[in-house]
């Protein structure tokens, strides 16, 4: 792709100005904006506000152990002892969003190091976070959870009317702002609110982050109509106006500060949550470099295995760790 810090430039536009720093952290690369950010998303908590009335929660959880202790109290059991109800599915990159949890934003865990070199074996907060998600897995049940999941129809629920949480079999739900439209359109009458999602115990600084990420724009090399593709991207991607209106239809996140106090999107209170969520400056998405998915999916590959018991915790990541350094090297420019 074109680097557009020359049409930026010659247009005299300070683009640090218009959009917030995490959406131009997964758009630019080694000082290269090859790419700028056109509407993201923003992830955070869906809880449902009669189940938490139920059992006595006042307020959604803030941290990890909070949302754990959540979990405890609003999963339902049938008598049979299988979930009825699950106060939250932690089954990492099995079920629905869950992945984007993993990646570590939430505990201000580090991809790489200032070597490139990853850093997912000697990141301690790598190790804390999956420790977590495995003991919620293990509380609830593994084999449990994977039954109830798919009994409830698994992924291909996550984008139609039977999504759980929009039936009530699911309390709390790690989730994007695109719900907030589904909910809505698929006619759910499930009761509800927002808020950010809990964060590690001993990172409370970051209550109010998210992972975030969305759809990008740019100029293919070699244009046959640079200034009118320039033109276009310009458009679409900075102009105040024009995110506004891409974002009430599409019930995403505008990518410049402008757009940000829409009135149509502050409206709904359960928007608004996601919409402060990606102006927080501590708001990103993880680390990227010339692998692309290549590292989250061998990272997720054995997530999935260590919260079935079948990985050791340190062993795998320093084997996961190896795999993506070697790709890098593999994939390094000569």
């Amino acid at each position: 792709y074109v680097d557009l810090k020359q049409d930026l430039q010659k247009d005299k536009i300070d683009v640090s100005k218009i959009v917030p720093a995490g959406a131009l952290g997964y758009t630019g690369y080694q000082g290269n904006q090859c790419m700028l950010p056109m509407l993201t998303d923003a992830y955070g908590l869906y809880y449902n506000t009669d189940m938490f009335k139920a059992a006595g929660i006042t307020s959604p959880p803030k941290t990890y152990s909070e949302l754990f202790a959540d979990t405890k109290k609003l999963t339902q059991l049938n008598s049979d002892g299988s979930i009825k109800v699950a106060g939250f599915l932690p089954l990492a990159t099995g079920d629905y969003e869950l992945a984007n949890f993993v990646n570590g934003v939430y505990s201000d865990a580090q991809w790489y190091g200032k070597d490139g070199k990853s850093t997912l074996a000697t990141d301690p907060r790598f190790t804390q976070l999956l420790t977590f998600t495995k003991s919620m897995t293990d509380w609830l049940g593994y084999a449990k959870l994977r039954r109830f999941f798919a009994a409830n129809g698994g992924e291909d629920t996550e984008f139609s009317p039977s999504n759980l949480f929009e039936n009530g079999k699911l309390a709390m739900d790690f989730d994007g702002e695109w719900r907030v439209g589904f909910i809505k359109n698929d006619k759910s009458n499930v009761p509800y609110a927002t808020a950010p999602f809990p964060v590690a115990d001993d990172q409370p600084q970051l209550y109010g982050t998210g992972q975030i990420g969305g759809s990008t724009i740019g100029i293919p090399r070699n244009p046959a109509h640079p200034d009118e593709d320039w033109l276009l991207v310009k458009y679409l991607a900075l102009d105040t106006n024009a995110e506004k209106m891409l974002a009430e239809q599409l019930h995403n996140i505008p990518t410049v500060v402008g757009a940000l106090n829409d009135s149509v999107l502050t409206s709904d209170p359960h928007f608004k949550t996601f919409l402060d969520i990606f102006a927080n400056p501590h708001s990103r998405y993880k680390q990227i470099n010339t692998l692309g998915f290549t590292d989250s999916t061998l990272y997720g590959a054995f997530v999935d295995k260590y919260l079935a018991g079948n990985e050791e915790l340190q062993s795998g990541l320093e084997g996961v760790a190896k795999e993506i350094d070697d790709q890098l090297q593999l994939g390094a420019p000569t």
